[in-house]
């Protein structure tokens, strides 16, 4: 059964692309791997490990490898979710209760340029996450920036803060240059936002008058 069709769509081009004439067996022992495990990946029965999917990227030269197979990995994973929700549905005979999931990324390596308002009849509606504490929204996070403790295709869970902020703490910042997902520090009119990644990301500031909402994290899901 195939579980991963876009993915296998996007595979499929790109061995057309990057081994026009080799035989089955000479891209899996070039890669690494059984015939039967590509055969898997060119099938969409199945996608390759981190680890496989570093050494196909760095082999290939193809950037955004990693991103196409956490975003396979996180549709298998709606539909897994879509289809327990409709058969808990179907059995108790009532709406089981969701939260919704909101249809934007943090990007955590800069502002994300999204300038829209969200709309509740856009967002995906989610069965409620019951470990974890109350919270309004689910989203992703994407980038590099929060590694090593949020890694990119993450979803994390939201609660926005009415009356007060915990410094120190990692937030979602609905801004209007976009939404930002770092940990936060007053600095007068500004907030300092710090990602955990400093080597690759300096701490920046954003101006208090250009942000609409603070949402504290409270939880992770992560494929």
């Amino acid at each position: 059964m195939e579980r991963f069709p876009r993915f296998a769509e996007y595979f499929n081009e790109l061995l057309k692309e990057k081994e026009p004439n080799a035989l089955q067996e000479e891209v899996a022992q070039k890669l690494g791997i059984t015939q039967g495990a590509l055969s898997k990946m060119k099938n969409g029965m199945m996608v390759p490990s981190d680890d496989l999917a570093k050494k196909i990227a760095d082999i290939w030269g193809v950037k955004d490898f990693k991103e196409k197979v956490i975003e396979a990995r996180r549709e298998d994973t709606m539909k897994i979710l879509r289809s327990t929700r409709k058969r808990e549905v179907d059995e108790v005979g009532k709406k089981i209760p969701t939260k919704p999931r909101l249809p934007v990324s943090a990007a955590a390596g800069s502002l994300s340029q999204y300038s829209q308002g969200v709309l509740l009849e856009q967002c995906e509606q989610m069965p409620i996450i019951r470990n974890f504490p109350d919270y309004d929204y689910t989203m992703f996070i994407k980038g590099n920036s929060m590694e090593p403790k949020y890694e990119s295709g993450d979803e994390i869970a939201i609660k926005k803060a009415e009356f007060v902020i915990e410094w120190g703490k990692d937030y979602v910042l609905d801004t209007g240059d976009g939404v930002i997902f770092k940990k936060i520090y007053d600095e007068g009119v500004n907030i300092r936002c710090v990602s955990y990644n400093h080597e690759e990301y300096p701490d920046f500031l954003v101006p208090k008058e250009i942000i609409y909402g603070f949402y504290k994290f409270v939880g992770l899901v992560r494929v």
